[in-house]
């Protein structure tokens, strides 16, 4: 039937699926643990949450997590505020809030 190489190294290539499947945890948020550098894909950036910690403040923007200083795209992070960020780049500044000014009443 097969060689007891063969058998081997195919007994290997699963064990090492194996173990590296099992050192991701599939409910740990996305893009914790290390800052992103990467930029949004199509459209523009979104301020999706501020997380208030001991050691400070985070912005997640469009999916990244950002803490004051880190890049994305041509923006720096200047400021973290309670519903707000403020992102400068060279020749821009822009401000994100958490949420719009719209607010829809029901009856």
């Amino acid at each position: 039937m097969f060689k007891p190489s063969v058998l081997l190294a195919l007994i290997g290539i699963g064990m090492c699926a194996t173990l590296s499947y099992a050192q991701t945890d599939p409910t740990r948020p996305l893009g914790l643990g290390k800052s992103s550098q990467k930029v949004a894909s199509k459209g523009a950036l979104t301020l999706e949450s501020i997380i208030h910690r001991e050691q400070g403040k985070i912005a997640i923007v469009s999916g990244n997590m950002l803490k004051i200083g880190d890049e994305i795209g041509a923006y720096r992070v200047q400021s973290i505020g309670d519903k707000d960020i403020l992102l400068v780049s060279p020749d821009r500044k822009i401000t994100l809030t958490l949420f719009s000014g719209v607010v829809v009443k029901s009856k």
